[in-house]
């Protein structure tokens, strides 16, 4: 089966360390926090401020002309493409804290502003991956993202070398990141969370944790570790800021 069809419920698993690819770049670098005066002033938003066409402009402005500063940094390149507020440390975080109905699992199904997640459960400690679905031509389904042309170079690729090249399985697409709805896929959007950026920060720290205890209990201890971890960086930003 290609990795990319595996299904999402299959995805948490513990699966065994075999040969495995690792030459991929983990995207692990944290992303940065709130400065302390957006955790105490900026009121919610609804929606993501840049749309679909915006984020694709970004991104192609750092495909085209941009330098090698993303190197492991994908979910900050995402986000910054969205102009959204830093919230999760890494991808694999962000992508678990994601709706439920704002998840596509079906490829056939993504289309051209989303965003998708993909990771290996097989890696220990591994921090996931997000990047942009720029569309179909034809049969072929191309994304942007960060690496996979060199260190912390952005490029256009096939949606299949993540699976091909890193090893990296598609999770599921996503029409919301960092709890903003992508207004382009979610008309009239609702607000996920209320209050300025730092209540919603507390807010989504909360969930994080339910999410993890979830995970643990369910026996998924590899992922619920990573998760754990990301909540151990959250609140140490939460320390320095709130």
């Amino acid at each position: 089966m290609n990795p990319s069809e595996i299904p999402q419920h299959e995805l948490d698993a513990e699966l065994p360390l075999d040969e495995v690819n690792f030459s991929h770049v983990e995207q692990d670098v944290e992303d940065e926090p709130y400065t302390p005066n957006l955790m105490r002033s900026f009121a919610a938003v609804k929606v993501a401020p840049a749309d679909t066409e915006d984020a694709a402009a970004f991104l192609h402005v750092e495909d085209r002309e941009g330098d090698d500063s993303w190197y492991r940094r994908c979910l900050s390149l995402q986000r910054q493409a969205r102009s959204l507020p830093a919230v999760y440390p890494t991808a694999l975080s962000a992508s678990q804290a994601v709706p439920k109905n704002e998840r596509v699992l079906n490829v056939k199904d993504l289309r051209r502003g989303m965003v998708a997640f993909s990771y290996d459960p097989r890696i220990p400690g591994t921090a996931g991956h997000i990047y942009f679905i720029n569309g179909w031509e034809g049969k072929r389904l191309l994304t942007t993202t960060n690496d996979a042309e060199g260190p912390g170079l952005v490029s256009v690729v096939d949606f299949n070398f993540y699976a091909d090249r890193w090893g990296q399985r598609f999770q599921f697409g996503a029409t919301n990141l960092n709890g903003y709805d992508f207004s382009d896929f979610n008309k009239p959007a609702e607000p996920m969370y209320q209050g300025s950026l730092g209540d919603q920060y507390r807010a989504m720290l909360e969930d994080l944790i339910k999410i993890e205890q979830r995970k643990r209990a369910k026996g998924y201890i590899r992922l619920a570790d990573a998760l754990q971890r990301d909540i151990n960086r959250m609140k140490r930003k939460l320390e320095k800021w709130g």
